[in-house]
């Protein structure tokens, strides 16, 4: 049976699924033609319980009456039940002939809210914009939605400051559009690019986005111990930011921690072998080195699903890396200090460049949504699998 509660889900379930499109149809309240909802009354279920039929009745007419017959219409039909006591008048449909009231009816006054606050916001770019442009934003209901942010008119006012330039030649923070900083730029980069895009009428990606306008961004360091192996004449234990442009010398090999503390800890790390620490996944910028494939690299990180993870992104950049206690048998050893994951994996199953015995860790990990951090496992245990060697090895218990 069609009740009032019925049609109240199954139209906000509609809408909030198409939302876009629904915004789209309806950018002007006046393009509103009206919502007919059927209540297809099964005659063979009404008349097996009168009584809840006739019950059914009386709410929709109290809906109507709630909202008035300007806003909702019930039609009727005549109908023949012999078993009901004959001929009677049954509703045949509502009609929702206001916008407002769709939207009212199914989420009360904040979901009506929501939608024209949305609604206004596009209906203002209608005139000047190009629907591809509008419709890419109808998408972005938390942007459109939000009361108090300004975030939806600075990302316009910042996308005609870009259109209209060929170049900027500064850094993100002297962009002169009000509100605009670094997290805002990388919050919004994919639709920056993807309404600049359609604004220009050719394709810029994220990866081009800096270069195609010259906008400057910090160097980006990377953590170095025994940084005399790029910068001759440092000491040979200082440990300092090097900027990735300046690793140009190629090392003998080279280890990755990723735990800053765990490499600034290394003693028995030769001299001759850097030690990069602290990159997570921003290893995959280690790519842009030049001989980054052709060095032996030893890789150790956290015994979780991120971690594992990191391993699997850097081998897409250096195959040849090798991992050093992460398998199930180091994670058994000192299972004691392992606790609760309450991330979600990066992937559900093992990610493609894992070893077996890497991707064997990964899905106990998952299953038991368990992590061991790196820095509990002894030092020396990680300077002898290293190729180092002190001479307190902790055993576990």
């Amino acid at each position: 049976m069609n009740t009032p509660c019925k049609a109240r889900e199954k139209f906000r379930k509609a809408i909030e699924r198409n939302w876009s499109a629904y915004l789209m149809q309806n950018l002007e309240p006046e393009g509103f033609s009206g919502l007919n909802f059927s209540l297809a009354t099964d005659k063979k279920e009404a008349v097996a319980d009168i009584r809840a039929f006739e019950k059914n009745e009386n709410a929709w007419e109290d809906l109507a009456k709630e909202f008035g017959p300007e806003k909702i219409r019930l039609e009727y039909k005549q109908v023949r039940w012999r078993e009901a006591g004959g001929s009677r008048t049954i509703i045949d449909k509502a009609v929702f002939l206001d916008l407002r009231t769709v939207l009212l009816f199914c989420g009360g006054e904040s979901f009506w809210e929501s939608f024209d606050r949305a609604r206004r916001k596009l209906s203002g770019l209608y005139a000047k914009r190009s629907v591809e442009f509008i419709t890419k934003l109808s998408k972005e209901k938390g942007l459109l939605e939000d009361p108090e942010s300004p975030e939806f008119d600075q990302l316009i006012a910042l996308v005609d400051y870009l259109k209209e330039r060929k170049t900027v030649d500064c850094y993100i923070r002297e962009i002169p559009v009000l509100g605009i900083g670094t997290k805002f730029f990388e919050r919004h980069l994919s639709l920056i690019c993807d309404l600049l895009s359609i604004e220009l009428g050719r394709t810029i990606k994220k990866e081009s986005l800096y270069a195609k306008w010259n906008i400057l961004t910090p160097q980006f360091l990377v953590r170095t111990k025994h940084a005399q192996n790029f910068l001759p004449g440092l000491p040979s234990d200082l440990a300092l930011g090097i900027p990735l442009e300046s690793l140009k010398e190629k090392p003998s090999s080279l280890i990755v921690i990723e735990n800053v503390q765990s490499g600034l800890a290394l003693k028995t790390v030769p001299e001759n072998v850097p030690i990069f620490m602290g990159l997570g996944l921003a290893v995959k910028r280690l790519a842009e080195l030049s001989w980054i494939k052709e060095v032996p690299i030893t890789y150790f990180g956290d015994l979780d699903a991120h971690g594992l993870y990191i391993l699997a992104l850097f081998r897409q950049i250096a195959p040849q890396t090798k991992s050093v206690l992460m398998d199930l048998q180091a994670f058994q050893a000192y299972k004691a200090f392992a606790v609760p994951d309450p991330t979600n994996p990066p992937v559900g199953g093992a990610p493609i460049g894992l070893t077996s015995e890497e991707a064997e860790l990964y899905e106990f990990l998952i299953k038991n949504k368990l992590r061991l951090e790196q820095e509990r496992i002894p030092l020396a245990v990680v300077e002898e699998a290293l190729g180092g060697k002190r001479d307190n090895v902790a055993e576990p218990e």
